[in-house]
């Protein structure tokens, strides 16, 4: 199983903030942490990453605990949430996330 304390301290290296978890949003959530991905000082997108307790399997995947959302705005002002589920690394999450922030043609966040 991962060593949780290294993968928070890896996500905090690379610039995601730990927060308690919305009750709301992720009810089961036992860790949060969000980066705002910013392009010459201008927000484009915000990443959460969710840790979760091992329900089931106390052997899961390397992250098979953790999920990611990214939050993207479109060039009509909608917002839009993208999941991506457990197997992935930072470097991998970060570059699918950008992947779908230029090929969407999203808007930065909040413009």
């Amino acid at each position: 199983m991962r060593d949780n304390s290294i993968f928070h301290t890896l996500l905090k290296h690379n610039g995601y903030k730990e927060f308690k978890p919305n009750e709301l949003l992720a009810p089961y959530a036992c860790a949060a942490f969000q980066k705002c991905v910013k392009k010459e000082g201008v927000k484009l997108y915000f990443i959460t990453v969710y840790e979760y307790p091992p329900f089931v399997d106390e052997k899961a995947p390397s992250n098979g605990r953790y999920e990611a959302d990214g939050q993207f705005e479109t060039d009509r002002g909608l917002t839009f949430n993208v999941k991506l589920h457990h197997g992935w690394s930072i470097a991998d999450l970060e570059d699918f996330f950008d992947k779908i922030y230029h090929s969407m043609g999203c808007n930065p966040y909040g413009v």
